[in-house]
């Protein structure tokens, strides 16, 4: 119990709170308030519960009523509503807050019309309407000339006149309009007035969509649901929503279209034209005359301009920060908030700056689908839900509350629970972590204590520089293999002003590196490394080395043993010659000669000391000019310069020495030639070798009986090279070599 030191309207001095409130046991055993003003209840069988200082108030099974689909006010002032109350119920009293349901043996349940004086509901049904139908909300009406519109299956029916509702409904009708007055469908699904006193109806029954105007000057009923404009509609489904705009435009929300009615003709807008996708269950206008629409699968839909000619739809959704997508019902508070019903609870809506609070379990807001919305001439808001009746008394704002503080309340390592303090930890520090617990898992919480305060967390891992992550409700985050090195997580809530914790909370750890991984590991296995490579090192100069000195001990020996031997020969044979029979001598000289010039070229070619390409060039030249000189062949030699510092292994230098030998021998004994011309250049990583003469040429096409050529062939394809031979008779002879450095 509440005491009130100044009585309320009623004079009431003391307020009651039971389970329309929210509380789920009456055995209260602490009390305690918050800094948000709200009231938190212990209780001997239920827990903890929390009385919102700002929260709903709520009328449901307890109170006989088993669901209200319209809430709307008469002319006296009273609350009236359409809904479904259980059995025969007739009244139900609100004295102090304690309440008392008259209520019959029955358990059924019944479509009633009902007032609310702040004190007590009375329930009642017009005695000649025996089929209320499948639809209650939107159906029931009081026109501007105080004339009350009640919509059934069996037709429309026009009650006379009244401020109240429950003397009107139980007059005579003054008509019925059934589908003999040109009312398609057999249930009235919606009814509305326009600025005007028109009234539109839409109906429905299987496989007809039906939208009609009452035109209050002739007093007839103008079909408009085969009117051409309407042409652009894509299903059979009446009209769910209407509404009325600051310069007299009417709107009607369909499934997946909004139409614009303005004089005289429809503007049908879809998808094409910018309208987020779903079905228009609700519109409403704005003080500031922005019109809004309640989506199924867009949340919130505004158009700023609804005059426009070609209005702009801008969509919200639980990306800012809204419950649900599927929104019901909208309606408005004094200071301009926008409160929407929707598939998981209501929200608040701040159209300025796009702010979002959630109502739900805890400011007593029972579970239920969202059926109407209004605000009373008090202010006090009134929703219909399919469990009842739900009244809020938006309160003047209030300071804005203190910034939550965020708490860690769990933690685990490669799925094993960390110890963590039952009241939750502000800063926490891990040891360090093992290669294979590199899976953590992080749970954090914070209190608001704000009516319908929406808390939700950002966080983020490492530096203070990276940047935190979009704002979430969830609690927990989990971090999959990190990689080793040291971490700091940091998490802070926001609330639905946006403001963040002072001080987030921390968690320090450190994920060590796999043994392969760690410092003193690695410097190890690079020292062993590099003692492997510095040996293998030693082993291959050691053996270049040995290599070398035995290449200068063959040629040594070649020139000092077989080259005196060989010198011996031609001494002798130039002796021998002498006598006159010097023919075998003179073969003898000649074959001798030639072995002393090759066992030079084989020499010259293992020595370690000739691997330049100029101490090649030198060789070739002084070989081509010993032979074309004794020829008197004129001979021109062009060689790279002297920076030319290219290196040639021992097989390129002896095979190129030798196809040069051949191709100049052939030259010179074959060809008949007065001139030839040799060029030696590097280009790249090539080594280009061209020798042309002007002789008598020879036909390439035809076979030789001699090896030089197919020497020359193989010499080439084992040094990886190009040979490209050019002849022909009478016009000379070139050949063109190309070697990989």
């Amino acid at each position: 119990m509440e005491f009130l030191p100044t009585p309320d309207e009623h004079g009431r001095r003391f307020r009651s709170y039971g389970s329309r409130h929210g509380l789920s046991d009456y055995d209260i055993t602490a009390v305690a308030d918050d800094v948000g003003g709200n009231l938190w209840l212990g209780t001997s069988n239920a827990g903890i519960m929390k009385v919102s200082s700002h929260g709903l108030s709520f009328y449901g099974a307890q109170d006989g009523i088993q669901s209200v689909s319209a809430v709307f006010p008469d002319r006296a002032g009273n609350l009236c509503f359409r809904g479904v109350v259980l059995g025969d119920a007739r009244t139900s009293v609100f004295e102090g807050g304690m309440v008392d349901v008259l209520r019959g043996r029955q358990t059924e349940y019944h479509s009633r019309l009902g007032c609310f004086d702040g004190l007590r509901f009375d329930w009642f049904w017009p005695a000649g309407v025996v089929s209320p139908g499948w639809v209650n909300e939107g159906v029931t009406l009081q026109t501007r000339d105080g004339e009350w519109w009640m919509g059934t299956s069996e037709g429309l029916y026009r009650f006379p006149a009244s401020d109240q509702l429950a003397q009107s409904v139980q007059a005579r009708p003054v008509a019925v309009y059934t589908s003999k007055d040109g009312i398609a469908g057999v249930q009235i699904y919606r009814l509305f007035e326009d600025a005007s006193g028109n009234v539109w109806i839409a109906s429905v029954s299987e496989n007809v969509a039906g939208l009609a105007r009452w035109e209050r000057r002739s007093g007839t009923i103008r079909d408009y649901a085969h009117a051409p404009d309407l042409a652009a509609l894509t299903h059979d489904w009446p009209a769910r929503a209407f509404a009325e705009d600051g310069a007299g435009t009417l709107w009607i929300g369909f499934d997946g279209e909004v139409v614009r009615f303005v004089r005289g003709a429809f503007e049908v807008f879809t998808a094409r034209d910018g309208l987020p996708p779903g079905a228009i269950k609700d519109i409403h206008v704005d003080q500031s005359g922005r019109l809004w629409l309640a989506s199924a699968q867009s949340g919130l839909v505004g158009i700023d301009n609804p005059a426009a000619a070609h209005p702009a739809f801008v969509s919200y959704t639980t990306a800012d920060g809204l419950s649900s997508e599927n929104l019901e019902v909208i309606t408005e508070d004094r200071d301009g908030y926008l409160y929407l019903g929707g598939g998981r609870g209501l929200d608040r809506f701040d159209p300025a700056t796009r702010r979002v609070r959630q109502y739900g379990a805890a400011d007593g807001l029972v579970p239920g689908n969202f059926r109407a919305a209004f605000r009373d001439r008090d202010g006090v808001l009134w929703f219909g839900t399919s469990a009842g009746l739900a009244r809020l008394a938006p309160a003047a704002e209030q300071p804005p509350a203190a910034a939550p503080l965020v708490l860690i309340t769990g933690l685990r390592t490669a799925g094993v629970p960390r110890l963590v303090s039952a009241l939750g930890e502000q800063d926490l520090s891990l040891p360090d972590l093992a290669p294979d617990e590199n899976q953590v898992q992080i749970d954090f919480v914070a209190l608001g204590f704000g009516s319908g305060d929406v808390l939700r967390y950002q966080y983020r891992l490492d530096s203070p520089s990276a940047t935190w992550s979009a704002p979430d409700d969830r609690r927990t985050v989990t971090y999959a293999g990190l990689a080793p090195g040291r971490y700091r997580f940091e998490v802070r809530a926001l609330n639905s002003d946006g403001d963040a914790s002072a001080d987030p909370a921390t968690v320090s750890f450190r994920v060590l590196a796999p043994l392969w991984r760690r410092w003193w590991f690695v410097s190890l296995v690079a020292l062993a490394l590099g003692s492997v490579l510095h040996r293998a090192y030693r082993y291959r100069l050691a053996r270049a080395v040995e290599l070398a000195d035995m290449r200068t001990r063959i040629a040594t020996d070649l020139h000092d043993d077989i080259g005196a031997n060989l010198t011996r020969i031609v001494l002798l044979s130039e002796v021998a010659r002498q006598t006159p029979d010097d023919g075998p001598l003179a073969a003898v000289t000649r074959i001798a000669r030639e072995s002393v010039s090759s066992m030079s070229d084989i020499v010259w070619a293992i020595n370690p000391n000739r691997e330049s390409l100029l101490d090649l060039i030198r060789r070739m030249r002084r070989y081509a000019e010993e032979i074309f000189t004794l020829r008197d062949i004129e001979l021109r030699f062009e060689a790279p310069d002297a920076s030319e510092a290219v290196k040639l292994s021992v097989e390129v230098r002896r095979d190129l020495l030798l196809i040069f030998k051949e191709v100049v021998n052939n030259a010179a004994r074959h060809s008949g030639c007065s001139r030839v011309a040799i060029a030696v250049r590097v280009e790249g990583r090539h080594v280009l070798l061209a020798v042309t003469d002007d002789g008598v040429g020879f036909d390439t096409s035809q076979d030789s009986d001699g090896q030089g050529l197919a020497s020359m062939r193989r010499r080439a394809e084992r040094l990886g090279a190009t040979l490209e031979i050019a002849a022909a008779a009478g016009a000379g002879t070139s050949v063109k070599l190309g070697i990989p450095i």
